[in-house]
């Protein structure tokens, strides 16, 4: 399922097709009024909240010159001239340098309309049995969520999963779930650079809980997952005033291929199941 998803163009606001996949291979997956995909595991007094976005790193056509395609960039990935980007049935490559970044499309630009989102083509490498083999393409945070989902199947308390949209690109499938959430617990997976993501670790109410967050530091160290104690790059301004307070970066082992595609080593996903199951059962 992981080397499908890797393959799945999910960019910000088509969602849909990524949600269709894994709902038919999970049909108790639900969609929540938000367009938020949802599964339940377990069942017990104590609820607990696992949160990432479903979509990843967006380029939207915003002026269309021939076969050059201007964009915006929606995602935290870094993008390097000779990546290659799929509008569906249509590709193109990254050409340019610093503000003069396009994409050179390689088929007839017919059919490409301003507003149409693009992703950067990722792929599976390797056999997902083997620690050393890599997944390509999609948001870190996505991918590690999706696989402890796969993993974590009992539990001795009730663990919603929830894989968020990203409504108008402003994050409001994840405020509106957090807020709206009755959870005990709430695991935020997001993705803060190509080479780690943000661990957000909340209380009731979508606010910081000091014990909490020494219980993730404590598994962390357990499985030797390399992580630092800090703020990301919208709570800087915050610091300790923000409602969830301090985050936890937690480091990913990343390959690069030709410095052009993103990797997430199938041993770090493993970790992160691992870290998942020994929070869910503390």
């Amino acid at each position: 399922m992981l080397e499908m998803l890797c393959a799945l163009p999910c960019p910000c606001g088509e969602e849909e097709i990524t949600k269709k996949y894994i709902m038919q291979k999970h049909p108790e997956c639900k969609t929540d009024e938000f367009g938020n995909l949802i599964r339940t595991i377990g069942k017990g007094n104590k609820k607990i909240l696992v949160y990432a976005s479903l979509d990843e790193d967006s380029l939207v056509a915003m002026e269309i010159k021939g076969s050059k395609v201007y964009f915006s960039h929606l995602g935290k990935r870094k993008i390097y001239p000779g990546q290659t980007v799929s509008f569906g049935g249509y590709t193109g490559v990254l050409q340019g340098e610093a503000e003069d970044k396009y994409i050179e499309l390689i088929d007839s630009e017919d059919g490409i309309e301003v507003g149409r989102c693009g992703v950067l083509e990722g792929e599976f490498e390797g056999d997902i049995n083997n620690e050393k083999s890599t997944l390509l393409g999609k948001n870190i945070a996505q991918r590690t969520a999706v696989s402890a989902m796969l993993s974590v199947e009992n539990s001795s308390c009730e663990v919603n999963f929830v894989f968020g949209v990203q409504s108008n690109h402003r994050n409001k499938g994840l405020s509106a779930t957090v807020n709206t959430s009755d959870a005990d617990e709430v695991l935020i997976f997001e993705e803060t650079n190509e080479e780690s993501f943000t661990l957000k670790v909340l209380g009731k109410g979508y606010c910081a809980s000091q014990p909490l967050l020494s219980k993730a530091e404590e598994i962390l160290n357990q499985l030797n997952i390399p992580f630092v104690k800090t703020a990301d790059s919208k709570e800087q301004t915050l610091g300790e005033t923000a409602p969830w307070g301090k985050s936890l970066v937690v480091g990913i082992p990343v390959k690069f291929s030709d410095l052009i595609r993103q990797a997430i080593k199938v041993k770090t996903v493993k970790d992160v199941n691992k870290f998942i199951e020994k929070f869910v059962e503390a």
